[in-house]
């Protein structure tokens, strides 16, 4: 059934859909609009508790409107409505609980439910792209990369003017009230679709340098940090969107400054090893890094 019901672009727990179309479509989006000279923003919105947050009138408009039957909508609605239990515990019962809801977060019903629900988002955009409020990123032959869902896990491509962004905005408080899903701005991201993309993920890992620089680590300890955790931070990045050459340059450098320390000043210290023996395979002589060059061209091998 839910092949039927649910949007292309929603490739979560939906039979023959799979995550890495939507990665291999934003890497040629990426690519497309450098090669184009598009300005374009891309959005990741994240939602909180996502199925948990649902209204439950919300869920079975929904349904409703995608022509479930009655009989099938009543049998959804007992699995998911709460009432009253009690646990048989050594013996004996204890008192009723109320629970206003059966179906929670982590049951597998939950996440194929959510995906139902964000239909309504979903049509909210295709209708206010025919419009002309909002554009997607123009692939070109009349087709635009304008959505993307895997679960509640959301991606967004527009021209990036403020209008259509305020338009965005609007769309998706919108269905954040009729719902009452609520957004993890933690989790959200906004940003252009450019190779400005390094900027981000130098960020977050300045973030985890900071949190281990303040510990008493040894040499080999750091070595391994930055071999099985700080070498897998931008990997999903890599494979969705080609850095530049000075993005790359400046990850190898944190990485560098961190195995080597800093100075009293606050300076970078002095490498003892050049970087390039440490890159080198154990049987080599090497510590076996593998450096984020080499990693972005194994993975973005056509």
């Amino acid at each position: 059934m839910l092949p039927d019901v649910i949007d292309t672009q929603q490739t979560g727990f939906v039979a023959g859909r799979n995550v890495i179309n939507n990665i291999l479509s934003l890497r040629l989006g990426q690519e497309w609009a450098q090669t184009t000279q598009q300005n374009a923003i891309f959005v990741k919105l994240d939602y909180m508790k996502a199925y948990d947050k649902i209204a439950h009138g919300f869920l079975w408009d929904t349904l409703t409107a995608m022509r479930i039957g009655d009989s099938t909508l009543r049998r959804i609605q007992g699995l998911i409505v709460g009432g009253d239990l009690e646990v048989h515990v050594n013996g004996n019962f204890t008192e009723e609980i109320t629970r206003g809801r059966w179906v929670m977060q982590g049951c597998p019903l939950a996440p194929l439910l959510f995906a139902m629900t964000t239909q309504p988002l979903m049509r909210a955009l295709r209708e206010e792209e025919r419009w002309g409020n909002i554009q997607g990123l123009n692939m070109g032959g009349g087709r635009a990369l304008l959505h993307q869902l895997f679960a509640d896990d959301m991606r967004i491509c527009i021209t990036a003017e403020e209008e259509q962004f305020e338009n965005l905005k609007e769309v998706i408080g919108e269905f954040e009230t009729a719902s009452r899903a609520s957004l993890n701005l933690k989790n959200s991201v906004v940003m252009h679709l450019r190779p400005a993309i390094a900027e981000e993920i130098v960020k977050k890992m300045m973030k985890k340098l900071k949190h281990w620089s303040n510990r008493l680590l040894s040499w080999l300890a750091k070595m391994i940090l930055l071999c099985h955790v700080l070498a897998a931070t931008p990997l999903y990045q890599l494979l969705s969107v080609e850095l530049y050459k000075d993005g790359l340059d400046d990850l190898e450098r944190l990485c560098r400054n961190f195995l080597w320390g800093w100075n009293e000043e606050g300076n970078p210290k002095k490498s003892l090893v050049a970087w390039e023996r440490i890159a080198q395979s154990k049987e080599k002589g090497g510590l076996g890094w593998t450096r984020f060059k080499d990693m972005a061209d194994t993975l973005n091998v056509d």
